[in-house]
């Protein structure tokens, strides 16, 4: 079992670089391909249920079938790579994309965790935890790390898996994940990210009316169910800027211009780092599809059931792309990127838009 100064000493070596500036998403419009006119490439019927059911390990989609077979596709092409047969699971959901990690139960409702190759499909390792449900918070080079219902937080061991905790209950911790992790398809925060959980039980602002929470470097913020949005300081638990929204906060995402904030009243807002103050919004038709991403200084984004996908100018928030999906299809869950290609999960499967098609 781990002490305080090993769990210390952990996220040090782990993710103590990602207080860094260099964790922080640049803006950079003239290297992204997000900006020009994208056309489709290809599409695959694929009976996707939901936006647990895939991910990227940046060199092919993988993606789960509802009778449980494993596949890749070339996300350049849409062809097969190779597909794999995993047998009777119950509630499986694919956690990393590389190593390829799925996560499912067993009859008698044990955490099953089976970790797959990237290359052929086959079946590494599988190791049955029992933990109460449990989910993923991200992953070291030896270590998963794990949250159950009660906010315990446990490092699973990749090679012997043992199981040790690794944090001990944090107040308000297992909400804000709750929230945070929601919808994010296969956007999984890293362990860096959770480095600041030991602290928030000590801060005043985190109530039980927290919604969304953001670790960011020596600073955390948190968003509420009021629309209440604040920075706060990790070591001091001071707060540096507090403003209220227009409805509850879903999501929270940081960039070099500032914190991107996505709410429940169809609006997404750009606030400054350092004030708080309003810097843009923008509304969209319906709730969120998946939490907003930033990449390439450009904000995407689509509401929950749309066929379209939109991508707007991250220093402005002035719409710069729209991409229409065929017919009966709407977006299920967060795109996956590859070189100059960009894939949109659906209700029917995948389809492929690029700038240059193959």
């Amino acid at each position: 079992m781990w002490n305080k100064i090993s769990v210390f000493l952990f996220f040090i070596l782990f993710v103590g670089a990602a207080a860094s500036p260099q964790n922080v998403l640049r803006s950079d419009p003239a290297s992204g391909y997000l900006g020009s006119p994208l056309r489709k490439c290809w599409s695959v019927e694929a009976g996707l249920r939901d936006s647990g059911k895939y991910a990227s390990d940046n060199n092919q989609i993988i993606y789960l079938t509802e009778f449980n077979v494993l596949k890749t596709l070339d996300p350049y092409s849409g062809k097969p790579i190779w597909s794999s047969e995993l047998g009777d699971l119950k509630s499986a959901s694919i956690v990393f994309g590389r190593p390829i990690l799925i996560s499912s139960r067993s009859a008698n409702q044990l955490l099953e965790v089976r970790t797959v190759d990237n290359d052929t499909g086959l079946t590494l390792k599988k190791t049955s935890v029992d933990l109460n449900n449990p989910q993923f918070l991200g992953q070291s080079d030896n270590e998963y790390l794990i949250i159950d219902v009660k906010g315990v937080i446990y490092s699973l061991n990749k090679k012997d898996g043992t199981l040790t905790i690794a944090e001990k209950p944090v107040l308000a911790g297992r909400l804000l994940l709750d929230s945070w992790l929601k919808d994010m398809g296969p956007e999984n925060p890293s362990v860096s990210d959770i480095r600041l959980l030991s602290y928030i039980s000590a801060n005043p602002a985190v109530n039980a009316d927290a919604s969304a929470f953001l670790p960011d470097g020596a600073f955390y913020i948190i968003g509420d169910s009021l629309g209440t949005v604040i920075s706060s300081d990790a070591e001091r638990k001071a707060i540096y800027w507090k403003v209220r929204l227009g409805g509850a906060v879903k999501s929270i995402t940081a960039s070099e211009n500032g914190y991107l904030i996505s709410c429940l009243d169809n609006f997404v807002y750009l606030l400054d780092r350092k004030t708080g103050d309003l810097l843009w919004k923008r509304r969209i038709d319906g709730r969120p599809a998946f939490n907003p991403i930033i990449r390439d200084g450009f904000v995407i984004l689509s509401a929950l059931g749309d066929e379209f996908l939109q991508i707007f100018n991250l220093d402005n928030g002035k719409p710069v792309n729209k991409i229409r999906l065929d017919s009966n299809s709407f977006i299920l869950g967060a795109p996956l990127f590859f070189q100059r290609m960009l894939i949109l999960p659906t209700n029917r499967g995948f389809e492929g838009f690029g700038v240059d098609c193959k």
